[in-house]
């Protein structure tokens, strides 16, 4: 069985994965923060104290291709062909996935992004993991679920709260959205798709971890 740290943004995506996790089987999960900087700091802090087998980079994924659904898994498995067939068996697909440094809010970046890379998603994170895992010849693979599809947009957009720190600053985001119900509305409905999105992951990769292939 290989030590595998699992890798989250933030704590949403994380939480179903941890409550499953302790139930049924150990694993080690670092929260990184948002973003590419975030990710590789926090990894080469986590990798200061402990040195696991493989790392894996979780949590939500923007769809760039049509033909993708919000609660589908998407995966680049590295090299690991193991891991592969377990998650093509749990419901998974291969991915190409492109990393970016803000979020993207609009299904028109979505399709530039389409056009221009030919990735399959997005996210802000595993570029950072990657890199980091490269040069201590970790073994890296991503396993993320789709939270909005290639053709809508996001409910806000988030860039306008992102900190200089690539954190969320959810006091101004509230009292935004406070006096904007209609945006409020749309913004608690999109966090409750994510939530179970979030579960549909856990789900994911508790069948990879019993499998042996974490």
């Amino acid at each position: 069985m290989k030590n595998t740290l699992f890798c989250f943004a933030v704590p949403i995506e994380a939480r179903p994965f941890l409550r499953e996790a302790g139930v049924r089987c150990p694993a080690a999960v670092l929260i990184t923060g948002m973003g590419r900087s975030n990710a590789g700091k926090a990894l080469r802090r986590w990798l200061a104290e402990d040195k696991p087998n493989r790392v894996f980079s979780c949590g939500f994924a923007g769809a760039l291709d049509p033909g993708l659904k919000v609660g589908d898994i998407v995966f680049d498995p590295g090299q690991s062909p193991g891991l592969d067939r377990v998650l093509v068996e749990a419901g998974g697909r291969r991915a190409r996935f492109c990393c970016v440094d803000t979020v993207v809010c609009k299904a028109s970046e979505k399709r530039l992004l389409r056009d221009s890379t030919g990735a399959d998603a997005v996210d802000m994170e595993s570029g950072g993991l990657s890199e980091v895992c490269r040069e201590t010849n970790l073994e890296f693979a991503i396993v993320r679920v789709v939270s909005d599809s290639t053709h809508e947009d996001l409910p806000v957009d988030f860039n306008r709260f992102v900190t200089q720190e690539h954190t969320i600053n959810f006091p101004r985001l509230v009292l935004w959205t406070t006096v904007r119900p209609r945006a409020m509305m749309k913004l608690l409905s999109w966090r409750r798709r994510l939530r179970s999105a979030a579960n549909r992951l856990a789900r994911v990769l508790i069948a990879v971890a019993l499998s042996g292939q974490s």
